[in-house]
């Protein structure tokens, strides 16, 4: 079974829009175009390189896809995992396209969609694609990863403030304590309904996952212990 996984960059107010450069996509007269550029950092650097080293298909939107199209195909050197890849490619309006490997999907997406993550195959890599992005997530293709992802950066501001030894590291370690074990519990029930019947054998590892996170819930103090400690540091 494949996965999803959803590289799209998104500020914190919700924008996706031209992050690579200034004329990548001014539609709406946008123009804030490249606005990842002073935040690309060294680590940023790393996860990107880490997930761009591993095989992996494309699922893309439209829009996306014509951005993509109209620059990797022309730098062979810089993007040779993008170009081997296969693309699939959500949209009623194209009929095909000359950029290798390029696989259209009409129609009923979400099933072709599931239907493509039963298949053997490396995992399914989404950027940009916002609109493509609203449909995955209405069909419970991607919201697991969105619970998955809230957490990690929850944890992450916890522990980047701890090491600045900022004081507010307290709350948000408690949040992250309160909010990871019931996004956790949320998942795997989640990962059971997926599976069926099959999600509650033993040798599937879910129920074994389940039984550790309700014990690393108890030991990391209750709820109602997390949520005192976050009422005594609101103002």
């Amino acid at each position: 079974m494949r996965k999803i996984i959803v590289l799209t960059f998104v500020t914190l107010d919700g924008v996706m829009q031209g992050p690579g450069g200034p004329t990548e996509d001014t539609e709406g007269n946008f123009t804030l175009g490249g606005w990842t550029v002073p935040y690309f950092d060294e680590y940023l650097g790393q996860v990107m390189t880490e997930q761009m080293d591993r095989p992996f298909d494309l699922l893309l939107g439209r829009k996306t896809f014509e951005i993509f199209a109209s620059y990797w195909p022309h730098h062979p050197e810089e993007g040779a995992g993008i170009n081997q890849a296969t693309k699939y490619v959500a949209s009623n309006t194209l009929t095909g396209h000359d950029w290798k490997t390029t696989v259209i999907l009409k129609g009923d997406v979400a099933a072709q969609i599931r239907r493509l993550k039963q298949q053997d195959g490396p995992d399914l890599q989404v950027h940009g694609s916002s609109m493509l992005i609203q449909t995955l997530m209405e069909h419970d293709l991607v919201d697991m990863y969105v619970e998955i992802e809230k957490c990690r950066n929850l944890l992450y501001k916890a522990a980047w403030l701890y090491d600045r030894k900022d004081p507010e590291s307290n709350k948000y370690a408690s949040m992250a304590k309160l909010t990871i074990p019931e996004s956790a519990v949320a998942v795997l029930n989640r990962s059971i309904d997926v599976f069926g019947g099959y999600g509650y054998m033993r040798d599937q590892g879910l129920e074994g996952a389940l039984r550790d996170i309700r014990i690393t819930s108890i030991y990391e103090g209750t709820n109602k212990i997390q949520k005192n400690v976050i009422a005594k540091m609101l103002y």
